[in-house]
Protein backbone atom coordinates (compact mmCIF):
# COMPACT_ATOMS: atom_id res chain seq x y z
CA UNK A 1 0.00 0.00 0.00
CA UNK A 2 2.86 2.34 0.86
CA UNK A 3 4.49 1.63 -2.50
CA UNK A 4 1.28 2.66 -4.31
CA UNK A 5 1.11 5.86 -2.27
CA UNK A 6 4.76 6.55 -3.07
CA UNK A 7 4.12 5.95 -6.77
CA UNK A 8 1.11 8.29 -6.79
CA UNK A 9 3.07 10.93 -4.87
CA UNK A 10 6.01 10.72 -7.30
CA UNK A 11 3.70 10.96 -10.31
CA UNK A 12 1.91 13.95 -8.80
CA UNK A 13 5.17 15.77 -7.98
CA UNK A 14 6.49 15.29 -11.53
CA UNK A 15 3.17 16.32 -13.08
CA UNK A 16 2.96 19.52 -11.04
CA UNK A 17 6.59 20.43 -11.60
CA UNK A 18 6.76 19.63 -15.33
CA UNK A 19 3.15 19.80 -16.50
CA UNK A 20 3.74 21.05 -20.04
CA UNK A 21 6.54 18.63 -21.00
CA UNK A 22 4.27 15.78 -19.86
CA UNK A 23 1.34 17.13 -21.89
CA UNK A 24 3.51 17.34 -25.02
CA UNK A 25 4.83 13.80 -24.45
CA UNK A 26 1.31 12.48 -23.86
CA UNK A 27 -0.17 14.08 -26.98
CA UNK A 28 2.76 12.83 -29.10
CA UNK A 29 2.31 9.30 -27.73
CA UNK A 30 -1.43 9.23 -28.36
CA UNK A 31 -0.94 10.61 -31.88
CA UNK A 32 1.52 7.80 -32.57
CA UNK A 33 -1.00 5.25 -31.26
CA UNK A 34 -3.66 6.89 -33.42
CA UNK A 35 -1.43 6.61 -36.48
CA UNK A 36 -0.95 2.90 -35.79
CA UNK A 37 -4.71 2.32 -35.79
CA UNK A 38 -5.59 4.50 -38.77
CA UNK A 39 -2.42 4.45 -40.86
CA UNK A 40 -4.27 3.72 -44.11
CA UNK A 41 -6.61 6.71 -43.90
CA UNK A 42 -4.16 9.34 -42.63
CA UNK A 43 -1.50 11.57 -44.14
CA UNK A 44 1.48 9.80 -42.60
CA UNK A 45 3.99 12.53 -43.36
CA UNK A 46 1.96 15.29 -41.72
CA UNK A 47 1.24 13.13 -38.68
CA UNK A 48 4.91 12.20 -38.34
CA UNK A 49 5.82 15.89 -38.57
CA UNK A 50 3.30 16.65 -35.81
CA UNK A 51 4.78 13.95 -33.56
CA UNK A 52 8.33 15.18 -34.22
CA UNK A 53 7.25 18.76 -33.51
CA UNK A 54 5.65 17.73 -30.21
CA UNK A 55 8.82 15.87 -29.21
CA UNK A 56 10.86 18.99 -29.90
CA UNK A 57 8.29 21.05 -28.00
CA UNK A 58 8.51 18.70 -25.00
CA UNK A 59 12.29 19.16 -24.73
CA UNK A 60 11.93 22.94 -25.15
CA UNK A 61 9.26 23.10 -22.42
CA UNK A 62 11.57 21.18 -20.07
CA UNK A 63 14.49 23.55 -20.71
CA UNK A 64 12.15 26.51 -20.12
CA UNK A 65 10.82 25.07 -16.84
CA UNK A 66 14.34 24.38 -15.54
CA UNK A 67 15.44 27.90 -16.49
CA UNK A 68 12.48 29.54 -14.73
CA UNK A 69 12.65 27.27 -11.67
CA UNK A 70 16.32 27.96 -10.99
CA UNK A 71 15.79 31.72 -11.16
CA UNK A 72 12.41 31.87 -9.37
CA UNK A 73 10.97 33.97 -12.19
CA UNK A 74 7.58 35.61 -11.77
CA UNK A 75 4.41 33.81 -12.82
CA UNK A 76 3.92 36.01 -15.90
CA UNK A 77 7.16 34.84 -17.52
CA UNK A 78 6.20 31.18 -17.94
CA UNK A 79 2.76 31.63 -19.58
CA UNK A 80 4.14 34.13 -22.09
CA UNK A 81 7.16 31.95 -22.87
CA UNK A 82 5.02 28.84 -23.26
CA UNK A 83 2.63 30.68 -25.57
CA UNK A 84 5.59 31.74 -27.72
CA UNK A 85 6.87 28.15 -27.87
CA UNK A 86 3.40 26.84 -28.77
CA UNK A 87 3.04 29.43 -31.54
CA UNK A 88 6.52 28.64 -32.88
CA UNK A 89 5.74 24.91 -32.87
CA UNK A 90 2.42 25.46 -34.66
CA UNK A 91 4.06 27.60 -37.34
CA UNK A 92 6.85 25.04 -37.71
CA UNK A 93 4.33 22.24 -38.26
CA UNK A 94 2.14 24.25 -40.65
CA UNK A 95 4.80 25.74 -42.88
CA UNK A 96 7.68 23.27 -42.77
CA UNK A 97 8.03 21.71 -46.25
CA UNK A 98 8.22 17.93 -46.54
CA UNK A 99 11.68 17.84 -48.07
CA UNK A 100 14.50 15.44 -47.30
CA UNK A 101 16.69 18.30 -46.10
CA UNK A 102 14.19 19.20 -43.36
CA UNK A 103 15.27 16.08 -41.47
CA UNK A 104 18.67 17.73 -41.03
CA UNK A 105 17.06 20.91 -39.69
CA UNK A 106 15.02 18.88 -37.20
CA UNK A 107 18.10 17.01 -35.97
CA UNK A 108 19.99 20.28 -35.48
CA UNK A 109 17.10 21.85 -33.55
CA UNK A 110 16.61 18.71 -31.46
CA UNK A 111 20.29 18.54 -30.50
CA UNK A 112 20.28 22.22 -29.58
CA UNK A 113 17.15 21.78 -27.42
CA UNK A 114 18.70 18.83 -25.56
CA UNK A 115 21.86 20.83 -24.95
CA UNK A 116 19.75 23.66 -23.53
CA UNK A 117 18.57 21.30 -20.79
CA UNK A 118 22.16 20.68 -19.69
CA UNK A 119 22.78 24.31 -18.74
CA UNK A 120 19.28 25.85 -18.44
CA UNK A 121 19.33 25.95 -14.59
CA UNK A 122 22.75 27.61 -14.44
CA UNK A 123 24.42 30.93 -15.13
CA UNK A 124 28.06 31.20 -16.16
CA UNK A 125 28.96 32.30 -12.63
CA UNK A 126 27.64 29.07 -11.08
CA UNK A 127 30.05 26.42 -9.92
CA UNK A 128 31.20 23.87 -12.46
CA UNK A 129 30.80 21.22 -9.77
CA UNK A 130 27.04 21.87 -9.61
CA UNK A 131 26.81 21.82 -13.41
CA UNK A 132 28.72 18.51 -13.56
CA UNK A 133 26.64 16.85 -10.84
CA UNK A 134 23.35 17.96 -12.38
CA UNK A 135 24.26 16.51 -15.78
CA UNK A 136 25.57 13.34 -14.18
CA UNK A 137 22.18 12.91 -12.50
CA UNK A 138 20.40 13.59 -15.80
CA UNK A 139 22.54 11.02 -17.61
CA UNK A 140 21.99 8.33 -14.96
CA UNK A 141 18.26 9.07 -14.93
CA UNK A 142 18.04 8.67 -18.71
CA UNK A 143 19.66 5.23 -18.52
CA UNK A 144 17.35 4.17 -15.68
CA UNK A 145 14.25 5.47 -17.49
CA UNK A 146 15.05 3.61 -20.69
CA UNK A 147 15.81 0.41 -18.76
CA UNK A 148 12.65 0.51 -16.63
CA UNK A 149 10.31 1.42 -19.51
CA UNK A 150 11.79 -1.36 -21.65
CA UNK A 151 11.34 -3.92 -18.86
CA UNK A 152 7.76 -2.71 -18.30
CA UNK A 153 6.85 -2.93 -22.00
CA UNK A 154 8.46 -6.36 -22.42
CA UNK A 155 6.73 -7.62 -19.28
CA UNK A 156 3.28 -6.54 -20.48
CA UNK A 157 3.98 -7.98 -23.94
CA UNK A 158 4.87 -11.34 -22.35
CA UNK A 159 1.60 -11.10 -20.40
CA UNK A 160 -0.29 -10.66 -23.67
CA UNK A 161 1.46 -13.71 -25.10
CA UNK A 162 0.48 -15.71 -22.02
CA UNK A 163 -3.16 -14.62 -22.39
CA UNK A 164 -3.17 -15.83 -25.99
CA UNK A 165 -1.40 -19.11 -25.19
CA UNK A 166 -3.28 -20.05 -22.01
CA UNK A 167 -6.71 -18.46 -22.37
CA UNK A 168 -7.05 -18.54 -26.14
CA UNK A 169 -7.83 -14.82 -26.29
CA UNK A 170 -6.30 -13.26 -29.38
CA UNK A 171 -4.49 -10.01 -28.57
CA UNK A 172 -4.21 -7.83 -31.72
CA UNK A 173 -0.76 -6.82 -32.89
CA UNK A 174 -1.62 -3.15 -32.47
CA UNK A 175 -1.96 -3.70 -28.70
CA UNK A 176 1.73 -4.61 -28.50
CA UNK A 177 2.60 -1.45 -30.41
CA UNK A 178 0.45 0.65 -28.05
CA UNK A 179 2.25 -0.78 -25.00
CA UNK A 180 5.71 0.09 -26.35
CA UNK A 181 4.63 3.57 -27.42
CA UNK A 182 2.94 4.41 -24.11
CA UNK A 183 5.67 2.90 -21.93
CA UNK A 184 8.47 4.74 -23.73
CA UNK A 185 6.48 7.87 -24.52
CA UNK A 186 4.64 8.47 -21.23
CA UNK A 187 6.01 6.23 -18.46
CA UNK A 188 9.62 6.78 -19.55
CA UNK A 189 9.14 10.56 -19.68
CA UNK A 190 7.26 10.67 -16.35
CA UNK A 191 9.87 8.55 -14.57
CA UNK A 192 12.70 10.66 -16.00
CA UNK A 193 11.11 13.97 -15.02
CA UNK A 194 10.57 12.88 -11.41
CA UNK A 195 14.29 12.19 -11.05
CA UNK A 196 15.52 15.60 -12.25
CA UNK A 197 17.27 17.20 -9.25
CA UNK A 198 16.14 20.57 -7.96
CA UNK A 199 18.78 21.29 -5.28
CA UNK A 200 21.96 21.43 -7.32
CA UNK A 201 24.17 22.66 -4.51
CA UNK A 202 23.49 19.50 -2.51
CA UNK A 203 24.50 17.24 -5.36
CA UNK A 204 27.89 18.75 -6.13
CA UNK A 205 29.79 16.68 -3.55
CA UNK A 206 28.80 13.36 -5.08
CA UNK A 207 31.84 11.72 -6.62
CA UNK A 208 31.58 8.30 -8.10
CA UNK A 209 34.84 6.39 -8.30
CA UNK A 210 33.25 4.20 -10.94
CA UNK A 211 33.10 7.21 -13.26
CA UNK A 212 36.77 7.95 -12.58
CA UNK A 213 37.75 4.37 -13.39
CA UNK A 214 35.67 4.33 -16.56
CA UNK A 215 37.11 7.63 -17.84
CA UNK A 216 40.68 6.95 -16.70
CA UNK A 217 41.11 3.31 -17.69
CA UNK A 218 38.74 2.94 -20.67
CA UNK A 219 37.88 6.28 -22.30
CA UNK A 220 41.28 7.96 -21.91
CA UNK A 221 43.30 5.06 -23.44
CA UNK A 222 40.82 4.84 -26.33
CA UNK A 223 41.07 8.59 -26.96
CA UNK A 224 44.87 8.35 -26.93
CA UNK A 225 44.77 5.46 -29.41
CA UNK A 226 42.39 7.31 -31.77
CA UNK A 227 44.57 10.41 -31.57
CA UNK A 228 47.66 8.42 -32.52
CA UNK A 229 45.86 6.77 -35.46
CA UNK A 230 44.68 10.11 -36.85
CA UNK A 231 48.13 11.68 -36.64
CA UNK A 232 49.78 8.63 -38.21
CA UNK A 233 47.29 8.81 -41.09
CA UNK A 234 47.95 12.53 -41.61
CA UNK A 235 51.73 12.03 -41.55
CA UNK A 236 51.50 9.19 -44.10
CA UNK A 237 49.29 11.33 -46.35
CA UNK A 238 51.68 14.28 -46.23
CA UNK A 239 54.66 11.99 -46.81
CA UNK A 240 52.98 10.77 -49.99
CA UNK A 241 52.37 14.39 -51.06
CA UNK A 242 48.62 13.91 -50.74
CA UNK A 243 46.05 15.79 -48.74
CA UNK A 244 44.10 13.60 -46.27
CA UNK A 245 40.82 12.26 -47.65
CA UNK A 246 37.49 13.86 -46.83
CA UNK A 247 36.56 11.01 -44.49
CA UNK A 248 39.11 12.45 -42.05
CA UNK A 249 36.59 15.25 -41.44
CA UNK A 250 34.05 12.89 -39.93
CA UNK A 251 36.71 10.87 -38.11
CA UNK A 252 37.96 14.01 -36.35
CA UNK A 253 34.40 14.95 -35.39
CA UNK A 254 33.75 11.42 -34.13
CA UNK A 255 37.04 11.35 -32.20
CA UNK A 256 36.48 14.71 -30.51
CA UNK A 257 33.17 13.63 -28.92
CA UNK A 258 34.56 10.85 -26.66
CA UNK A 259 37.65 12.96 -25.98
CA UNK A 260 35.64 15.92 -24.69
CA UNK A 261 33.31 13.54 -22.81
CA UNK A 262 36.32 11.93 -21.14
CA UNK A 263 37.54 15.19 -19.65
CA UNK A 264 34.03 16.24 -18.68
CA UNK A 265 33.70 13.03 -16.68
CA UNK A 266 37.11 13.53 -15.09
CA UNK A 267 36.39 17.12 -14.05
CA UNK A 268 35.44 16.61 -10.35
CA UNK A 269 38.56 14.56 -9.70
CA UNK A 270 41.13 16.96 -11.18
CA UNK A 271 41.83 18.76 -7.88
CA UNK A 272 42.56 15.58 -5.95
CA UNK A 273 46.18 15.13 -5.01
CA UNK A 274 46.57 11.91 -6.99
CA UNK A 275 44.74 13.21 -10.06
CA UNK A 276 46.46 16.49 -10.91
CA UNK A 277 47.53 14.85 -14.20
CA UNK A 278 43.98 15.41 -15.48
CA UNK A 279 44.48 19.18 -15.90
CA UNK A 280 47.68 18.68 -17.92
CA UNK A 281 46.16 15.87 -20.00
CA UNK A 282 43.13 18.02 -20.79
CA UNK A 283 45.30 20.87 -22.03
CA UNK A 284 47.43 18.55 -24.17
CA UNK A 285 44.30 16.95 -25.61
CA UNK A 286 43.01 20.29 -26.87
CA UNK A 287 46.48 21.21 -28.16
CA UNK A 288 46.43 17.97 -30.18
CA UNK A 289 42.84 18.58 -31.30
CA UNK A 290 43.54 22.06 -32.70
CA UNK A 291 45.69 20.95 -35.70
CA UNK A 292 43.19 18.19 -36.45
CA UNK A 293 40.34 20.69 -36.57
CA UNK A 294 42.36 22.93 -38.89
CA UNK A 295 43.08 20.00 -41.24
CA UNK A 296 39.37 19.23 -41.07
CA UNK A 297 38.49 22.78 -42.15
CA UNK A 298 40.98 22.74 -45.03
CA UNK A 299 39.61 19.37 -46.24
CA UNK A 300 36.10 20.81 -46.25
CA UNK A 301 37.31 23.91 -48.11
CA UNK A 302 38.99 21.81 -50.82
CA UNK A 303 35.80 19.80 -51.30
CA UNK A 304 33.50 22.82 -51.32
CA UNK A 305 35.70 24.73 -53.76
CA UNK A 306 34.98 22.04 -56.37
CA UNK A 307 31.51 20.72 -55.57
CA UNK A 308 29.97 23.52 -53.55
CA UNK A 309 28.30 23.40 -50.15
CA UNK A 310 25.90 20.66 -49.19
CA UNK A 311 24.13 20.54 -45.82
CA UNK A 312 26.64 18.04 -44.45
CA UNK A 313 29.65 20.00 -45.70
CA UNK A 314 28.26 23.15 -44.12
CA UNK A 315 27.73 21.31 -40.83
CA UNK A 316 31.25 19.89 -41.07
CA UNK A 317 32.71 23.37 -41.55
CA UNK A 318 30.70 24.65 -38.55
CA UNK A 319 31.93 21.69 -36.49
CA UNK A 320 35.53 22.45 -37.49
CA UNK A 321 35.17 26.10 -36.48
CA UNK A 322 33.59 25.12 -33.16
CA UNK A 323 36.32 22.58 -32.39
CA UNK A 324 38.99 25.15 -33.22
CA UNK A 325 37.34 27.76 -31.01
CA UNK A 326 36.74 25.46 -28.05
CA UNK A 327 40.32 24.14 -28.32
CA UNK A 328 41.75 27.67 -28.18
CA UNK A 329 39.49 28.45 -25.22
CA UNK A 330 40.69 25.47 -23.16
CA UNK A 331 44.32 26.01 -24.17
CA UNK A 332 44.63 29.67 -23.23
CA UNK A 333 42.10 30.14 -20.41
CA UNK A 334 43.60 29.25 -17.07
CA UNK A 335 40.21 28.42 -15.50
CA UNK A 336 37.88 27.47 -18.35
CA UNK A 337 34.17 27.12 -17.59
CA UNK A 338 32.71 23.71 -18.43
CA UNK A 339 29.39 25.22 -19.45
CA UNK A 340 31.05 26.87 -22.43
CA UNK A 341 31.04 23.49 -24.20
CA UNK A 342 27.24 22.95 -24.36
CA UNK A 343 26.47 26.69 -24.50
CA UNK A 344 28.67 27.37 -27.51
CA UNK A 345 27.62 24.17 -29.29
CA UNK A 346 23.91 24.89 -28.78
CA UNK A 347 24.42 28.41 -30.16
CA UNK A 348 26.19 27.04 -33.26
CA UNK A 349 23.44 24.47 -33.85
CA UNK A 350 20.70 27.09 -33.59
CA UNK A 351 22.53 29.48 -35.91
CA UNK A 352 23.10 26.92 -38.68
CA UNK A 353 19.59 25.44 -38.47
CA UNK A 354 17.73 28.52 -39.73
CA UNK A 355 18.03 31.76 -41.64
CA UNK A 356 19.78 32.73 -44.87
CA UNK A 357 23.08 31.70 -43.25
CA UNK A 358 21.68 28.28 -42.25
CA UNK A 359 22.93 24.99 -43.63
CA UNK A 360 19.88 24.36 -45.82
CA UNK A 361 19.73 27.78 -47.47
CA UNK A 362 23.47 27.96 -48.07
CA UNK A 363 23.48 24.47 -49.59
CA UNK A 364 20.55 25.26 -51.87
CA UNK A 365 22.10 28.54 -53.04
CA UNK A 366 25.52 26.95 -53.59
CA UNK A 367 24.23 23.97 -55.60
CA UNK A 368 21.84 26.14 -57.62
CA UNK A 369 24.67 28.50 -58.53
CA UNK A 370 26.88 25.63 -59.70
CA UNK A 371 24.03 24.13 -61.75
CA UNK A 372 23.39 27.48 -63.43
CA UNK A 373 27.10 27.83 -64.20
CA UNK A 374 27.23 24.37 -65.80
CA UNK A 375 24.18 25.14 -67.92
CA UNK A 376 25.71 28.45 -69.04
CA UNK A 377 28.94 26.63 -69.90
CA UNK A 378 27.06 24.48 -72.43
CA UNK A 379 24.86 27.33 -73.69
CA UNK A 380 21.73 25.73 -72.28
CA UNK A 381 20.50 28.82 -70.49
CA UNK A 382 19.64 32.31 -71.63
CA UNK A 383 21.92 34.72 -69.74
CA UNK A 384 19.45 37.59 -69.85
CA UNK A 385 16.35 35.78 -68.60
CA UNK A 386 18.14 33.04 -66.67
CA UNK A 387 15.78 30.48 -68.26
CA UNK A 388 16.58 27.21 -70.00
CA UNK A 389 16.73 27.22 -73.77
CA UNK A 390 14.16 24.53 -74.63
CA UNK A 391 15.01 22.79 -77.94
CA UNK A 392 12.32 22.33 -80.57
CA UNK A 393 10.84 18.80 -80.61
CA UNK A 394 11.96 18.19 -84.20
CA UNK A 395 15.54 19.31 -83.53
CA UNK A 396 17.60 16.92 -81.43
CA UNK A 397 20.30 18.72 -79.40
CA UNK A 398 23.91 17.60 -79.47
CA UNK A 399 25.04 15.10 -76.84
CA UNK A 400 26.47 16.82 -73.75
CA UNK A 401 28.89 14.90 -71.54
CA UNK A 402 28.39 16.59 -68.18
CA UNK A 403 27.05 14.08 -65.57
CA UNK A 404 27.49 16.71 -62.85
CA UNK A 405 24.42 18.52 -64.20
CA UNK A 406 22.26 15.46 -63.54
CA UNK A 407 23.79 15.04 -60.08
CA UNK A 408 22.95 18.65 -59.20
CA UNK A 409 19.39 18.30 -60.51
CA UNK A 410 18.87 15.13 -58.47
CA UNK A 411 20.37 16.68 -55.35
CA UNK A 412 18.35 19.89 -55.52
CA UNK A 413 15.01 18.27 -56.29
CA UNK A 414 15.41 15.48 -53.73
CA UNK A 415 16.59 17.78 -50.92
CA UNK A 416 14.60 20.95 -51.64
CA UNK A 417 11.75 19.89 -53.90
CA UNK A 418 11.06 20.57 -57.54
CA UNK A 419 10.61 24.26 -56.65
CA UNK A 420 14.39 24.56 -56.38
CA UNK A 421 14.82 24.29 -60.17
CA UNK A 422 11.39 25.20 -61.52
CA UNK A 423 12.38 28.85 -62.08
CA UNK A 424 14.81 27.65 -64.75
CA UNK A 425 11.91 26.67 -67.00
CA UNK A 426 10.22 29.33 -69.17
CA UNK A 427 6.57 29.93 -68.34
CA UNK A 428 5.50 29.55 -71.96
CA UNK A 429 6.84 25.98 -71.98
CA UNK A 430 4.56 24.86 -69.17
CA UNK A 431 4.18 21.37 -70.68
CA UNK A 432 7.90 20.80 -70.15
CA UNK A 433 7.93 21.95 -66.53
CA UNK A 434 8.67 18.88 -64.36
CA UNK A 435 6.70 18.01 -61.24
CA UNK A 436 9.09 15.45 -59.71
CA UNK A 437 12.74 14.45 -59.55
CA UNK A 438 12.14 11.67 -62.07
CA UNK A 439 10.52 14.04 -64.55
CA UNK A 440 13.34 16.56 -64.12
CA UNK A 441 16.05 13.93 -64.67
CA UNK A 442 14.19 12.61 -67.70
CA UNK A 443 13.94 16.12 -69.17
CA UNK A 444 17.66 16.85 -68.77
CA UNK A 445 18.82 13.44 -70.01
CA UNK A 446 16.37 13.10 -72.91
CA UNK A 447 15.16 16.54 -73.99
CA UNK A 448 18.51 18.27 -73.43
CA UNK A 449 20.53 15.12 -74.26
CA UNK A 450 22.81 15.32 -71.20
CA UNK A 451 24.61 12.11 -70.30
CA UNK A 452 24.13 10.72 -66.82
CA UNK A 453 26.77 8.78 -64.88
CA UNK A 454 25.53 5.39 -66.03
CA UNK A 455 25.83 5.64 -69.80
CA UNK A 456 25.04 1.95 -70.32
CA UNK A 457 21.56 2.18 -68.83
CA UNK A 458 18.26 3.26 -70.36
CA UNK A 459 15.69 5.02 -68.19
CA UNK A 460 11.96 5.30 -68.82
CA UNK A 461 9.54 7.34 -66.76
CA UNK A 462 5.81 7.20 -67.45
CA UNK A 463 3.24 9.53 -65.92
CA UNK A 464 -0.50 9.62 -65.60
CA UNK A 465 -1.70 12.72 -67.44
CA UNK A 466 -3.41 15.18 -65.14
CA UNK A 467 -6.91 16.44 -65.96
CA UNK A 468 -6.88 20.21 -66.39
CA UNK A 469 -3.14 20.19 -65.81
CA UNK A 470 -3.40 19.92 -62.02
CA UNK A 471 -5.67 17.11 -60.81
CA UNK A 472 -6.15 13.37 -61.19
CA UNK A 473 -9.78 12.34 -61.73
CA UNK A 474 -10.85 8.72 -61.22
CA UNK A 475 -14.18 6.94 -61.46
CA UNK A 476 -14.74 5.41 -58.02
CA UNK A 477 -18.38 4.33 -58.07
CA UNK A 478 -17.36 0.66 -58.09
CA UNK A 479 -15.12 1.01 -55.03
CA UNK A 480 -15.54 1.89 -51.37
CA UNK A 481 -11.91 2.52 -50.40
CA UNK A 482 -8.73 3.92 -51.90
CA UNK A 483 -5.14 3.68 -50.67
CA UNK A 484 -2.05 5.39 -52.04
CA UNK A 485 1.11 3.32 -52.54
CA UNK A 486 4.79 3.99 -53.24
CA UNK A 487 7.31 1.42 -54.46
CA UNK A 488 11.07 2.00 -54.75
CA UNK A 489 14.09 0.10 -56.03
CA UNK A 490 12.53 -3.26 -56.84
CA UNK A 491 15.11 -5.61 -58.39
CA UNK A 492 12.53 -7.16 -60.74
CA UNK A 493 9.24 -6.21 -62.37
CA UNK A 494 7.21 -8.03 -59.69
CA UNK A 495 5.10 -6.26 -57.05
CA UNK A 496 3.04 -7.58 -54.12
CA UNK A 497 0.06 -5.30 -53.39
CA UNK A 498 -1.12 -5.39 -49.77
CA UNK A 499 -4.39 -4.06 -48.30
CA UNK A 500 -5.44 -4.38 -44.66
CA UNK A 501 -2.94 -7.21 -44.01
CA UNK A 502 -4.07 -9.10 -47.12
CA UNK A 503 -1.60 -9.64 -49.96
CA UNK A 504 -2.03 -10.45 -53.61
CA UNK A 505 0.23 -13.03 -55.13
CA UNK A 506 3.17 -11.53 -56.99
CA UNK A 507 1.91 -9.35 -59.83
CA UNK A 508 4.14 -9.47 -62.90
CA UNK A 509 4.37 -6.07 -64.61
CA UNK A 510 6.52 -7.27 -67.52
CA UNK A 511 3.80 -7.29 -70.18
CA UNK A 512 2.33 -4.03 -68.88
CA UNK A 513 5.70 -2.23 -68.97
CA UNK A 514 6.70 -3.69 -72.34
CA UNK A 515 3.44 -2.31 -73.72
CA UNK A 516 4.25 1.13 -72.27
CA UNK A 517 7.74 1.11 -73.81
CA UNK A 518 6.43 0.08 -77.23
CA UNK A 519 3.69 2.74 -77.06
CA UNK A 520 6.27 5.40 -76.21
CA UNK A 521 8.32 4.50 -79.28
CA UNK A 522 5.24 5.10 -81.42
CA UNK A 523 3.92 8.28 -79.79
CA UNK A 524 7.05 9.75 -78.13
CA UNK A 525 4.83 10.59 -75.15
CA UNK A 526 5.30 9.78 -71.49
CA UNK A 527 1.65 10.33 -70.52
CA UNK A 528 0.63 6.80 -71.45
CA UNK A 529 -0.67 5.32 -68.22
CA UNK A 530 -4.26 6.38 -68.80
CA UNK A 531 -4.23 4.78 -72.25
CA UNK A 532 -3.42 1.34 -70.86
CA UNK A 533 -5.90 -0.68 -68.88
CA UNK A 534 -5.49 -0.72 -65.13
CA UNK A 535 -4.24 -3.88 -63.46
CA UNK A 536 -6.18 -6.09 -61.10
CA UNK A 537 -5.17 -8.72 -58.59
CA UNK A 538 -7.01 -10.91 -56.11
CA UNK A 539 -6.48 -11.49 -52.38
CA UNK A 540 -8.35 -14.13 -50.41
CA UNK A 541 -11.39 -11.89 -49.92
CA UNK A 542 -11.33 -9.06 -52.44
CA UNK A 543 -10.19 -7.73 -55.80
CA UNK A 544 -7.70 -4.86 -55.90
CA UNK A 545 -7.61 -2.48 -58.86
CA UNK A 546 -4.20 -0.88 -59.39
CA UNK A 547 -3.98 2.59 -60.95
CA UNK A 548 -0.46 3.94 -61.44
CA UNK A 549 0.37 7.65 -61.34
CA UNK A 550 3.99 7.03 -62.32
CA UNK A 551 6.21 4.13 -63.29
CA UNK A 552 9.98 4.49 -63.58
CA UNK A 553 11.89 1.65 -65.26
CA UNK A 554 15.61 1.30 -65.85
CA UNK A 555 17.18 -1.18 -68.26
CA UNK A 556 20.70 -2.31 -67.43
CA UNK A 557 22.39 -5.05 -69.44
CA UNK A 558 19.02 -5.87 -71.06
CA UNK A 559 17.42 -6.44 -67.65
CA UNK A 560 14.40 -4.33 -66.72
CA UNK A 561 14.22 -3.05 -63.13
CA UNK A 562 11.33 -1.24 -61.47
CA UNK A 563 13.07 1.87 -60.09
CA UNK A 564 9.95 3.48 -58.67
CA UNK A 565 6.19 3.41 -58.92
CA UNK A 566 3.35 5.15 -57.15
CA UNK A 567 -0.39 5.29 -57.52
CA UNK A 568 -3.58 4.03 -55.87
CA UNK A 569 -5.19 0.78 -54.88
CA UNK A 570 -8.99 0.81 -55.29
CA UNK A 571 -11.08 -1.85 -53.58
Amino acid sequence: MNSIKTLIYAARVAALRFTWPLIAAGVASFLLCFSISFSESLDGNRLLTAISTLTLLMVSFLALDLYAEARSLNKLFLPISRAILLLAAALYWIFIPEYESEIIRYVLLSLAAHLLISFAPFSLSDKDADFWSFNRSIFVRILASVFFSTVLANGIALGFLAITALLGIDVPGSAYAYIYVLSHGIFNTWFFLYGIPSQFQNISEQKQKLILQFAQFILFPLVTMYLAILYIYIIISFAGLEWPKLKLTWLVAAFSAPGILCFLLLFPFQLEEKSTWIIKARKYFFIALLPLSLVMLISVYLRVSVYGFTELMYIASAAGLWLSGISLYFIFYENPVLQMIPRSLALILLLISWGPWGALNVARYSQSKILTGLLEKHNLIDKESGKLIIPEPAKAPAKITEPEIIRKVEYLTEHFGIESIIDLFPMQNSVSRPTSTQEAVYFFTNDLNIESENQNSVYYDFFLERTGGTDYIFTIRDFSKMREFNIYNEKTLMITPEIENEKCNNVDLSAYINNLIESRKETDSDSLLQKNSVLKCRTQTRTITIQFKRIAVSIEDDKKILSAADGYYFY
